[in-house]
This record gives structure tokens, C-alpha cells and sequence, in this order.
């Protein structure tokens, strides 16, 4: 016992005592810790969730303001869609088969002014020296193109331009965007059916460019197509949630699964069913998708 300054006895085994008591034990520890542990298992995957949902949105965006583009070239040209830049020095029917709407980016860009919506955050193309800007996205080229003889495609001519697919999203390709609309050497904004897909004026063989739509109705992996065996998609399931964004021609955007996506060919009436043996896609008011490549 001692006397403290103010007078009073104190008991220096009590104040210890007190001190302890007022400290956590081994368990103690080891329970809140093993509680964070378990918090961080449960908020981490919303966490990474809430990301990705804002990478989609973002994503979404991008397209909103690029069908918006679209839809302003159409009515500046009567109506009638953007057509891309052919190759004039390949035959006409590879040209109009494969080719038709490369060069897209370009040709809307004056209505858009910015680089940076051509690409979805998700895409992790890497950069090049000579063609810096990423384009996250093909052009339909069943959209661009009447019946392969001619560029741009009447709006008329369109069933239901609300289920006609007129940007699907890519991976690997990059070009300059004050270049994408001309029609010599490589790196042109790319174009495709869900099929095929090309970004070269020289056809389809750049193995680089892959859909990033997940597999698409009734292709599988996509490969071993018509046009050319390098030809396919980035993986089974698209970015955003296992799907992918898509711009309707009539300029809304939907995000879809790839197996409720059909790719090819315009179909041969809207109600006609997909065909994988002759590549064409399901016509617009066919129930076998939900949106198609078909403008029919």
C-alpha cells in the first residue's frame, strides 16, 4: 500500500490486476480475425461484382453514343447505312463477302469526336505504335450491304431493326481512327456476321481479332468457318457476366448470353430458322433467338 499524491491509499496488486483484465486474450484476438476473414470472403466477390457491373455500363454507354452516330450518318445519307471502305483491289465477290463495312469507325468518328468510345473497358488489347486506338467492336456486315453487290443497305429493306444486331463485341483489334476508314494496308476497323470477321483489307486472316461474345447459337468455339480456320471467339462466355453488349440497329443496346445470339448470313424471310450448314442466321421474327445477325 502507498500513498498517492492526492492523498488516497492504493493498492499497486489491484492496478495491475485492472490492467489486465482491460487486455484481449490469445482467443479474443483470434475470433475477430477469423470474423474480418470471413467478411472480406463475403464482400470481396460483390465488390468485384460492382466493378464488372460498372466496366458493363460504361461499356453500354459507349455503344449508346456510337448507335447515336450510326443512326445520324443514316440520316444525313437518305437512309441508308453506313457502308464501310471497300478493297478495290480484290475481287468482288471475296470484297463483299468477307470485307464489306470495314473501315465503319471512321466514318462515323466525325459524329462521335472521341477515340475513347470505341473501347469497352474490359478489352485488354494491347496497344500498337502505328495504331494506337482500340476498337472494341464489329460492325454487322449483313447491315452494311443490300446483297453484296452494293454498299449500304437501305433502311427499308430492315424487318425489325429492333432484333438486328448492328455492333457485337471484339477483342484484338486496334487501329489508328483517322486511318480506320481507309482501304489499303491492315488494322481497319472490323467487320462480321458473328461467322466471319475480318479487320484486314486483305480478308479474314488475322488471327488476333476474336468475338468477345462468348459462343454464339449453334457455332461452338466458332472456328473452322468458311472464311478461314483462325477465325473464332475469345473464350466460351463473353465479359460482362458471362455475356456480352450488343447495339441494335435501331440504337438501343442489350446485353445477351451468347447461346441467345444468332450469327450468319441474312436469313431468306424473317421467319426463316437458322442454318448452320448454310451459315445464314435465324430472320427476325424467327423465335429461335432472341436477336439475330439477319436484318431480314
Amino acid at each position: 500500500m502507498f500513498r498517492t499524491l492526492s492523498g488516497n491509499w492504493k493498492d499497486p496488486m489491484k492496478s495491475q490486476k485492472t490492467k489486465t483484465q482491460n487486455a484481449f486474450t490469445l482467443i479474443e484476438l483470434l475470433v475477430v480475425i477469423a470474423i474480418i476473414a470471413i467478411l472480406a470472403a463475403i464482400l470481396f466477390p460483390v465488390f468485384a461484382t460492382a466493378r464488372e457491373k460498372a466496366r458493363q455500363s460504361s461499356c453500354s454507354s459507349n455503344l449508346k453514343q456510337l448507335g447515336a452516330a450510326f443512326l445520324q450518318y443514316e440520316q444525313d445519307y437518305d437512309e441508308v447505312s453506313v457502308p464501310g471502305v471497300p478493297n478495290t483491289g480484290m475481287t468482288a465477290s471475296w470484297n463483299y463477302q468477307y470485307c464489306v463495312g470495314q473501315g465503319w469507325a471512321g466514318q462515323v468518328y466525325s459524329y462521335v469526336k472521341s477515340t475513347n468510345v470505341y473501347a469497352c473497358p474490359d478489352d485488354l488489347t494491347t496497344l500498337h505504335n502505328s495504331y494506337p486506338d482500340v476498337i472494341s467492336y464489329a460492325y454487322n456486315l449483313n447491315v452494311a450491304t443490300s446483297d453484296y453487290n452494293e454498299m449500304g443497305a437501305s433502311l427499308s429493306k430492315f424487318s425489325s431493326p429492333a432484333a438486328t444486331v448492328n455492333l457485337a463485341e471484339v477483342t484484338g483489334n486496334n487501329c489508328r481512327i483517322d486511318y480506320c476508314y481507309q482501304a489499303s494496308g491492315a488494322g481497319l476497323s472490323a467487320t462480321g456476321n458473328g461467322y466471319t470477321l475480318s479487320n484486314t483489307p486483305n480478308g479474314c486472316w488475322n488471327s488476333t481479332v476474336k468475338y468477345a461474345t462468348g459462343y454464339l447459337q449453334g457455332l461452338g468455339s466458332g472456328t473452322g468457318t468458311g472464311c478461314s480456320s483462325n477465325m473464332g471467339v475469345s473464350g466460351q462466355d463473353g465479359p460482362h457476366s458471362k455475356g456480352s453488349n450488343y447495339l441494335m440497329v435501331d440504337g438501343h443496346v442489350k446485353w445477351m448470353l451468347g447461346n441467345n445470339v444468332s450469327p450468319g448470313y441474312d436469313a431468306s424471310s424473317s421467319g426463316a430458322a437458322a442454318s448452320v450448314t448454310n451459315h445464314t442466321a435465324s430472320g427476325t421474327q424467327n423465335n429461335g433467338a432472341q436477336i439475330t445477325f439477319s436484318k431480314i
